[in-house]
């Protein structure tokens, strides 16, 4: 879609919170695009007039997905200890 202010794409990735994209220019530089879930349902990305580059697109992890990571995580060595402490009699101090 051509716009005033430059150009929306629409990638065919079903657009949940935590999509980020990137315009890399010729140059080397790169710079943060906007994101936003458009009328279907798919991830649609904003460029700005006069910008020409490759466009990167990727799912950054939320924080909330971060701290269940690592809760899980700890909550799986936890079960491993117990375990091993029960099969084994590992760990007796």
């Amino acid at each position: 879609m051509l716009g005033i202010d430059g150009d929306t794409i629409e990638i065919p990735y079903i657009y949940y919170y935590g999509y980020v994209a990137r315009l890399q220019k010729d140059n080397g530089d790169t710079m943060p695009l906007e994101v936003y879930k458009g009328d279907s349902g798919l991830v649609n990305v904003k460029i700005p007039n006069g910008l020409k580059g490759e466009i990167f697109v990727i799912y950054g992890r939320t924080l909330v997905q971060k701290v269940s990571f690592v809760i899980s995580f700890f909550s799986t060595l936890f079960c491993i200890y117990v375990f091993c402490k029960k099969s084994y009699h590992l760990f007796d101090f």
